[in-house]
């Protein structure tokens, strides 16, 4: 198993599990549970019958000897006694979630014994970071949800912003909509409009909604499906700064005066308008109403526009800064709300001696990080400035603030035991973009949410090294995305093109122009064709990239391909589903796009795991031009 319990006795006798019936206890999470025990029930075979699985919450005073304090103490921890009849034993509902996760994995790699095993999460807080999801996309993100309780997450943090409905505000549904058509107009439109002002600002979120709005019955219905899953749900309102939805519906309240700065879309408020707070007060008030949360974010992160208008400069930047995080605190405090923020203005930070964070840039951006001795104390701070250096952990440590990581890339935490045992508790990953499968794996979404869950459920993550590490999560992502596919086409191959890793949010795409490089014709003997896409970033990549196991090129790939060394370069195996698997495979010809032409693809081996009349050597041919390179 990728997520190892901290003890595993699994003897030698297999289960048969198919015949099992699932006792439930009362819980709120009966529909994954049942929904997982059937796939289970599905992929069990073996010996030995398993007649029933049952719940039972608590452990036993057996069970708690066996396994000690440490677990027993844990709120999640949770305990697996397999045998004829299985017993999964947890401190609280959620428990069951994990327990039956990973009789899912153990379903699934043909691991079913009886035995007894037992884990506990070493982080309390581990999340992921998101938007809300496009109406007709929600399936990807259901997806994404159930891939969060197999890795035993607990938190999603949902941002609101523009795309959920406010009855007391139409105007801001539709204002977003009209944002999100212009910046979606075309790739890299958002980074035109926010790079052709004369001051900073990074403020479009298009992804969020898929750029339109969801009703609130449809919100409600996501947000009980995440804790359907054993997730709480954390609306991000971005107040103060990235507040595009709320300044561009009412430019009256915008920090910058349009008549002064034609913005169309400006994305920060001033503080001291009569009427900003009555318009984010009602906007957190139907928040509220509609998620039920226990804590809301409210954002404050990329603050550019501070202490701009007539009002506001008359108060040092820190100053206004803090004081409207302590007015939103202190509203959502008195609906019994925990808060939470990004915290890396608090920072004063450098890259290569380049101001960043909170640090400020004389005549663009002011000076922020004076505002960590104005906050409150009982914020939950986002820290995401965590490669910068270790000492910038402290500024919340030292002034007893409740600090997690945010944006979170293990590989880029050094030391991450001891900045645990000084107080972080766990993190969120972050999604910026869309949760369709190739902008997910794309933007190493997988990469980051599978390496964390392995960091939260670690005594000690910097055991691995980070190669090891990269290998270890490559492999699981491979083994997750080639579980739905029945019957394989496997192809290694690569290329000598090589193109720039990039991000795909904020208004840029994965366009077919630009990546998708040809397709693999199949031919059958009764003359029926299929034709298997190869797209650059998506199922092949350079293959320069060998001795570069930490890239975001090589982590771009990662889940839909598992890396191969040739010779002295680098291969990518892939696997496509075959759609005509009863038919016999003819031949298979390399068809490269117009614009590839020119670009050679190195065709290793291929097995397309059915019939097939000729060897791949002769089988093989390529349109004049294009160089298709086969190995012996």
């Amino acid at each position: 198993m990728f997520l190892k319990a901290k003890i595993e006795d699994l003897a030698g006798k297999r289960l048969d599990m198919s015949g099992a019936v699932l006792d439930l206890c009362d819980t709120a999470y009966a529909d994954y549970l049942t929904t997982t025990f059937n796939t289970v029930k599905g992929l069990s075979h073996g010996g030995k019958l398993c007649t029933s699985v049952t719940l039972s919450l608590g452990f036993s005073p057996s069970i708690r000897k066996r396994i000690g304090d440490a677990y027993v103490k844990n709120d999640e921890a949770f305990a697996i006694r397999l045998g004829s009849k299985t017993t999964l034993y947890a401190v609280k509902p959620q428990g069951f979630i994990y327990a039956m996760a990973t009789l899912l994995t153990l379903a699934e790699e043909g691991r079913l014994c009886e035995g007894f095993l037992y884990d506990r999460p070493v982080d309390d807080v581990r999340g992921y970071r998101g938007f809300l999801p496009p109406r007709d996309k929600m399936d990807h993100f259901k997806r994404v949800i159930d891939l969060l309780a197999r890795y035993r997450y607990n938190r999603i943090i949902l941002e609101v912003g523009g795309a959920m409905e406010y009855k007391r505000h139409p105007e801001i549904n539709a204002k977003w909509r009209e944002i999100c058509q212009d910046v979606s107009a075309y790739s890299g439109r958002g980074n035109e409009l926010q790079n052709s002002l004369g001051w900073h600002k990074n403020c479009f979120h298009c992804d969020n909604g898929g750029g339109d709005y969801l009703t609130q019955d449809e919100v409600r219905s996501l947000v009980a499906y995440c804790r359907s899953r054993g997730l709480e749900v954390i609306p991000e309102c971005p107040t103060f700064s990235h507040c595009d939805y709320l300044v561009a519906s009412h430019p009256e309240i915008a920090e910058r005066n349009v008549e002064l700065f034609p913005d169309p879309y400006p994305d920060t408020y001033c503080p001291h308008h009569p009427d900003t707070y009555r318009l984010v007060f009602d906007v957190l008030e139907e928040v509220i109403e509609v998620f039920e949360p226990q804590a809301i974010h409210i954002g404050h992160d990329e603050a550019y526009s501070v202490s701009i208008c007539p009002q506001c400069r008359k108060t040092p930047a820190p100053r206004v800064y803090a004081d409207d995080v302590w007015k939103i605190r202190d509203f959502l405090k008195e609906r019994n709300l925990q808060v939470y923020m990004w915290g890396e203005k608090l920072l004063r930070a450098y890259i290569n001696g380049w101001p960043i964070g909170g640090t400020g840039r004389k005549g663009h951006i002011p000076r922020l990080y004076p505002c960590r001795d104005m906050l409150p104390t009982d914020i939950t701070y986002l820290h995401w400035y965590f490669e910068f250096g270790e000492d910038h952990d402290l500024v919340y440590h030292d002034r007893g603030m409740d600090v997690v990581y945010g944006n979170m890339n293990l590989l880029k935490i050094d030391h991450f035991v001891m900045r645990r045992q000084r107080g972080i508790h766990g993190g969120f990953v972050s999604n910026w973009g869309s949760y369709e499968e190739e902008y997910m794996q794309r933007n190493c979404q997988y990469f980051y949410l599978v390496s964390a869950a392995y960091a939260f459920w670690s005594e000690n993550p910097d055991a691995m090294d980070r190669a090891s590490l990269v290998d270890r999560v490559c492999r699981e992502l491979y083994r997750l995305k080639h579980l739905v596919i029945r019957h394989p086409i496997k192809v290694i191959h690569t290329t000598t093109y090589t193109m720039p890793y990039k991000c795909f949010y904020d208004g840029v795409f994965v366009a077919d122009e630009a990546y998708l490089m040809g397709h693999y014709e199949l031919t059958y003997a009764d003359g029926t064709t299929a034709l298997l896409p190869v797209k650059y970033g998506t199922n092949i990549a350079s293959d320069s990239l060998v001795g570069q196991p930490l890239s975001p090129e090589r982590r771009e790939v990662t889940y839909s391909t598992m890396a191969v060394k040739c010779r002295d370069r680098l291969a990518y195996q892939c696997e496509y589903e075959n759609p005509y698997p009863d038919k016999t495979v003819l031949s298979i010809a390399y068809r490269p796009c117009d614009h590839f032409k020119e670009v050679p693809v190195a065709l290793l081996s291929i097995d397309v795991g059915g019939p097939y009349i000729a060897d791949s050597h002769t089988a093989v041919s390529a349109d004049a031009g294009t160089a298709v390179v086969l190995y012996e």
